[in-house]
């Protein structure tokens, strides 16, 4: 059976209106670390409720969320992260009372925003209110219970709401009606030994007409071949698929495992990308296999249509899903050689001194051959200083950054985005100025870029630029390689300065 794409569907709005029931608990305590017990790590949870955007209120459903719970000696449950939808990073507690039952008294204070404003979790039944879709603070009971069983957390009452509300009882549109989770035991279909893995360039589109490629492993076992990475997000994770004569078929639904930065459990499956030229709209939908033909002679295989979804879960097409349509898998035979150097896009001024840095870093090297990403970083630089990224600035880093991997993406705030070649990069500090340098980095062998800045300026040391006598020029082309006679074109203009320095612009040669 298809999979079902999620629609985002407005089903009402924030009102903001304070609910004359509804008290704030004296002496609230937010429980953010993890409290002592048995803990039940990133259980499998799936959820339906709400979320809130530009004052509207949606439905959705959220499916493979990992959730932690804890059970204390004394018997007290733990949940994290009531609200599916909005990942609050605090906990609510409750107790078991008959049987299998757990009973949670509300409301619990689970999130402070910046401006200090408390919210909590609440029981809420529907309203409509003035002719809008609401839930309001119930106010006969502010008990939610779930129940315990088979290695299972199960929310009753489908139609009672786990709302999130400010002190005065308002609703800001968050929070969950279904809610389940479970022991996760799911598990990723691997080769039973990964020694005769070859790497492989996996390319594929996503959905237009731009190919995007990054490294795989590949491991052909019997009658399987396994391949990874399809996911950059669980690089990892294997994709099984059958061999059958000149044909490999993937089939079905296949588990990849958890995508730690999100708390969600991701999957694969094969799918199909299409326009519909009637409602204006690209049609995503799952199908029971996809095809590829297989040439044994190079061991290479091509889907020439359809190809790979990667979901969040396995119940719907989740609105953060990847597509990668019509893939292809070919041998990947390295030839090491220097990075090319970066091309700037643009420098987006966004407010104050923050600015969105958009540069592209070619994937393959000045030799013409696709590197292996795993051994490629950058830098970037502010000013003539080289910038290392801090988790006081870039609160989702766990500690200092200054080598960038390539393949690097941020999931949760977007301060760095990777699209195939494209790169942006979010800075906070203020800078006259803002470069970028690309490196090759395999054990003490390191092959560096110019470092490129968005002023024009190129700063060199490397390609013979380091031994320009003073004030004589030499030019590079983009690539960051020498020209000893530049024809017409655009190239880069290195001269030494009698300080010392190397200061570089881009020149028009007609």
């Amino acid at each position: 059976m298809s999979v079902q794409a999620q629609n985002q569907n407005a089903w009402g709005k924030v009102l903001n209106q304070p609910n004359c029931v509804a008290n704030a608990p004296q002496n609230e305590e937010m429980i953010v670390k993890q409290p002592e017990g048995k803990l039940y790590k990133n259980l499998y949870s799936y959820a339906e409720g709400f979320y809130s955007m530009w004052g509207l209120v949606f439905d959705g459903k959220k499916d493979g969320i990992a959730r932690d719970m804890v059970i204390a000696d004394d018997g007290t449950f733990y949940i994290q992260n009531p609200m599916t939808f909005f990942p609050t990073n605090s906990w609510i507690k409750g107790r078991r009372t008959v049987g299998d039952t757990i009973a949670v008294e509300l409301p619990q204070l689970i999130y402070v925003n910046e401006n200090e404003v408390k919210y909590y979790a609440t029981r809420m039944n529907f309203e409509v209110v003035d002719g809008n879709n609401q839930y309001v603070k119930d106010p006969k009971s502010q008990t939610i219970k779930f129940v315990w069983r088979n290695d299972s957390l199960i929310k009753t009452e489908d139609n009672v709401l786990i709302g999130m509300t400010n002190p005065d009882g308002s609703w800001n549109g968050i929070g969950d009606l279904v809610s389940s989770s479970t022991v996760c035991h799911y598990t990723n279909m691997a080769p039973s030994s990964t020694e005769a893995a070859k790497k492989y360039i996996f390319s594929f589109n996503n959905g237009g007409k731009e190919i995007f490629e990054r490294m795989s492993e590949v491991v052909f076992e019997g009658n399987y071949v396994y391949v990874n990475n399809i996911d950059s997000d669980v690089p990892n994770a294997w994709v099984r698929g059958d061999i059958n004569g000149d044909k490999i078929v993937f089939n079905n639904t296949q588990f990849m495992g958890l995508f730690a930065t999100k708390h969600a459990y991701k999957w694969v499956m094969p799918a199909d990308v299409s326009y519909n030229s009637q409602e204006g709209t690209t049609d995503y939908k799952s199908l029971p296999s996809v095809s590829f033909n297989y040439n044994r002679d190079n061991q290479s295989f091509t889907c020439p249509e359809h190809g790979f979804m990667a979901n969040y879960g396995y119940r719907l097409i989740d609105m953060e899903m990847q597509v990668m349509m019509k893939p292809a898998f070919r041998p990947w035979t390295e030839k090491v050689g220097k990075p090319k150097n970066p091309v700037i896009s643009v420098l987006q001024e966004i407010d104050g001194d923050t600015k969105r840095f958009v540069f592209v870093l070619d994937r393959y090297n000045v030799n013409g051959s696709f590197m292996n990403t795993k051994n490629v970083y950058y830098n970037i630089y502010l000013d003539d200083k080289k910038y290392t990224f801090t988790p006081s600035i870039y609160p989702w880093l766990n500690a200092d950054m200054t080598d960038i991997p390539i393949d690097f993406a941020d999931k949760t705030r977007y301060d760095f985005e990777n699209h195939g070649n494209a790169h942006a990069v979010m800075i906070y500090e203020k800078a006259g100025r803002i470069g970028v340098q690309a490196f090759y980095q395999d054990g003490n062998n390191r092959l560096v870029t110019d470092i490129v800045y968005n002023d024009g300026t190129v700063v060199s040391n490397i390609n013979g630029v380091s031994e320009v006598a003073i004030g004589k020029p030499v030019y590079t082309d983009l690539s960051g390689r020498r020209v000893a006679n530049p024809s017409k074109g655009v190239y880069i203009k290195s001269v030494r300065m009698a300080d010392g320095n190397i200061k570089s612009v881009k020149v028009l040669v007609p």
